[in-house]
């Protein structure tokens, strides 16, 4: 949001952001390669200046978001996809790609926020520890900002894959995610009068 501001963007409508969504067939069967994904859109409530009514309306957004995926099925998207012809659907993707049909009309999103548990305990490779784990994911047509975000032995590291078409600095918008954080935090210790609720 401060981001924003300080182009003088309108704020008066929130930005949406795409989630991706792993799950697992239920029928016991080992995954040893590649995801299977789905997606939830949701409000960031951008548009909300208070950081505490902001937190609350999104997770708001995101319950019933994930309620609305649930009563349809999670695996939804990725089945509808196995109806579509190979050669065309490909040939599809690049005409759109090629002739910029995202420019066009309004994305579905504006950003694509990940984030993945990773190992609780710290990892070595040839008795060398793994200081960090960071990974990006894709940016989409139409969409300027990929955010995700990894634990690992009880930190959080977070990443950004930028368009630069649409961020024009996004170390900017990087350093300001500390301060939005601090912000939450120091709001939700003083309307609880006390430290605990900020964990």
């Amino acid at each position: 949001r401060k981001y924003l501001e300080r182009r003088d963007i309108d704020l008066s409508r929130p930005l949406i952001a795409t989630i991706p969504v792993a799950f697992q067939h239920d029928d016991g069967e080992r995954r040893l390669v590649g995801n299977r994904l789905s997606n939830l859109f949701t409000s960031l409530a951008t548009h909300i200046d208070d950081p505490v009514e902001r937190i609350r309306a999104i997770h708001h957004n995101t319950c019933v978001a994930k309620s609305t995926q649930a009563s349809m099925g999670i695996e939804t998207l990725q089945a509808w996809t196995e109806y579509l012809p190979p050669k065309p659907y490909t040939l599809g993707l690049k005409l759109y790609s090629g002739l910029n049909v995202a420019n066009w009309h309004r994305s579905p999103a504006n950003v694509i926020v990940s984030n993945v548990r990773g190992p609780s305990q710290p990892l070595f490779v040839s008795h060398q520890r793994l200081k960090a784990l960071y990974s990006v994911g894709p940016v989409l047509e139409g969409m300027g900002l990929n955010i995700t975000a990894w634990s690992y032995a009880g930190e959080l590291y977070v990443a950004m894959l930028a368009n630069a078409d649409v961020i024009d600095n996004p170390a900017e918008l990087m350093d300001l995610l500390p301060t939005a954080l601090a912000e939450i935090v120091d709001t939700t210790t003083t309307l609880s009068g006390g430290p605990r609720a900020a964990a």
